[in-house]
């Protein structure tokens, strides 16, 4: 008999986009503001700690991790982002839809195998022409695993063809962390042929402290592993479309961050491999 999920709080849906908008806006800065005092050598441990609670404090004051996907539920649901993913798939010859005969249900075995990680809708899941699995840290679906996607098994058992990972990077707590993250992606695809679908706040890029986006497309592809197959970018968001096409680096850089802007409105957005 399987273990019973933790219950979690009920939290009212978001309904209005405004209100979507701040929630997220407002998680990703209390966040930003966890990582920097993590880091802050200064401040000794009391005063920390005490920070520490003030801060998550304010994530439950928001509806904490919950609030936040249902304020990104009503986000994608007008910018489908898992509509876009299997357009692309299709273009790129990775998928047929499901008229094609070759990829009827009695061959299951030949359609591509796809991880959502931070699952907050099923269309993925519905889509006939791909075997998905989808994960999320807090799912709020019975088909989306609850599933820590740092705590899947290193070295992988199993590869994909495909990895969806939609403003989730971004929400990582730590520049370590994202590094982690595409680490970690690189070695669940399938070697020379797996793709990651990369989406992220353009800013993260665009108006960060830390991060161009020069600087990105080299991480992912000296120090990763990936080539950069396609990108696409508007106001708000930009999608990489990444194929893993050689051995990840698995050493370490040393040195610390390099600033690239010294604004006060800078986002701290950064990767650290």
């Amino acid at each position: 008999m399987g273990r019973k999920r933790k219950a979690q709080p009920v939290v009212p849906v978001v309904k209005s986009r405004k209100r979507a908008r701040k929630i997220v806006t407002q998680f990703h800065k209390v966040n930003d503001a966890l990582a920097i005092l993590e880091e802050d050598a200064n401040l000794n441990l009391v005063d920390k700690e005490a920070h520490r609670s003030r801060l998550q404090e304010s994530l439950e004051a928001l509806g904490g991790r919950a609030a936040y996907q249902s304020a990104s539920q009503l986000s994608v649901s007008f910018h489908s982002t898992s509509k876009w993913v299997l357009a692309r798939l299709q273009a790129m010859g990775i998928i047929r839809m499901q008229s094609a005969p070759s990829l009827s249900p009695s061959q299951p075995s030949q359609k591509p195998r796809l991880l959502e990680v931070g699952a907050i809708t099923t269309t993925l899941l519905d889509c006939p022409a791909v075997q998905t699995t989808a994960i999320d840290l807090l799912s709020r679906h019975a088909r989306i695993q609850q599933i820590d996607f740092f705590h899947l098994p290193q070295p992988p058992l199993s590869t994909f063809d495909v990895i969806v990972a939609s403003m989730l990077i971004n929400s990582l707590p730590t520049a370590s962390a994202r590094g982690d993250f595409l680490r970690r992606c690189h070695a669940y695809l399938e070697a020379s042929k797996g793709y990651l679908f990369l989406i992220l706040p353009s800013s993260c890029l665009t108006h960060s402290k830390y991060m161009t986006v020069g600087k990105f497309r080299s991480l992912v592809t000296t120090r990763v592993g990936f080539a950069v197959v396609e990108e696409k970018w508007t106001p708000k968001t930009v999608a990489f479309v990444l194929r893993a096409s050689g051995k990840c680096d698995e050493g370490r850089l040393t040195a610390g961050r390099e600033k690239v802007t010294s604004s006060s409105w800078a986002k701290k957005f950064d990767i650290l491999l």
